[in-house]
């Protein structure tokens, strides 16, 4: 799903709530004439727009749209391809989170990326 595309464009708000009750949800981000593209304001929108949790809004960002396009990644564990994005902990967005996966969620953006590896 790539909800705020889908509100943009007129498409509609998707049934994420019970999309992921039913199936294995992926979240993207899309049409870049709109919406400029950004994982980070996708997951924010659609933990707001949605009733799931935010263990579940970052995994349709990650494990969930690798294991649907085929990919060895999206999770750390072993035999899986390394393909990290590291956050700085202490930025302005994530320092002092009491729940790390909801700020990372509502709160992170691409100036909380500390390092990218590939």
């Amino acid at each position: 799903v790539c909800p705020r595309s889908n509100l943009v464009t007129g498409v509609g708000v998707p049934p994420i709530r019970e999309l992921v009750e039913r199936t294995t949800v992926a979240l993207g981000t899309d049409n870049v004439m709109l919406n400029s593209p950004s994982m980070f304001r996708e997951m924010e929108f659609a933990a707001k727009l949605a009733d799931v949790p935010a263990t579940e809004v970052l995994k349709m960002a990650t494990v969930n749209g690798a294991n649907i396009a085929g990919l060895n990644c999206g999770v750390v564990e072993p035999g899986r391809d390394a393909k990290l994005l590291v956050l700085d902990g202490e930025s302005d967005n994530l320092a002092g989170a009491q729940d790390i996966v909801r700020a990372v969620v509502r709160r992170a953006g691409a100036s909380d990326v500390k390092n990218v590896v590939l």
